[in-house]
């Protein structure tokens, strides 16, 4: 039976869901795609897949580091609520801050402003947006099945 190793295409159905509750993040129906040996995916799920043959299972968790990062409290701001449009509401996502805000004018702010915020509160007179991606400071598990193996010179598919 064939076997996974560098070069590969694989696709492998993924759940993921959180360390610390076991929340379903994603389910079976997603699925990855990639080549092994081209850094097209973690290198935990890469090297948790070597090996393995059609219909094989693999478990892997991956901590913050290995994946997005730390939740960065510097990523999270509170804006005046004249900057934003009257429609705003809870769960918007903006590319960068407006114009007007204060950090707009300091010397360090191409990765503050260039990120994907999410709006997470609204007042009357504020708007906190978190520019964490969603999974930053999670600690992840996966559940990797093999579907696919394709070295180019043989074909395999559940």
């Amino acid at each position: 039976m064939k076997k996974i190793q560098l070069g590969s295409t694989v696709v492998i159905k993924t759940i993921i869901t959180a360390a610390a509750d076991n929340e379903i993040l994603s389910g079976e129906d997603d699925v990855l795609e990639f080549t092994c040996g081209k850094n097209q995916i973690f290198e935990a799920v890469e090297s948790a897949v070597m090996g393995l043959s059609i219909g094989d299972v693999a478990y892997v968790q991956l901590e913050p580091e290995e994946h997005v990062g730390e939740y960065e409290t510097e990523f999270l701001r509170v804006e005046e609520r004249s900057l934003f449009p009257d429609n705003l509401e809870e769960g918007m996502l903006f590319e960068g801050l407006p114009r007007d805000t204060d950090l707009l004018n300091s010397t360090d702010e191409s990765e503050l402003v260039q990120r994907i915020y999410l709006v997470t509160d609204v007042t009357d007179d504020a708007v906190v947006l978190d520019g964490n991606h969603p999974l930053a400071g999670m600690a992840l598990k996966f559940q990797l099945t093999v579907v696919s193996i394709d070295d180019e010179s043989h074909v395999e598919t559940i």
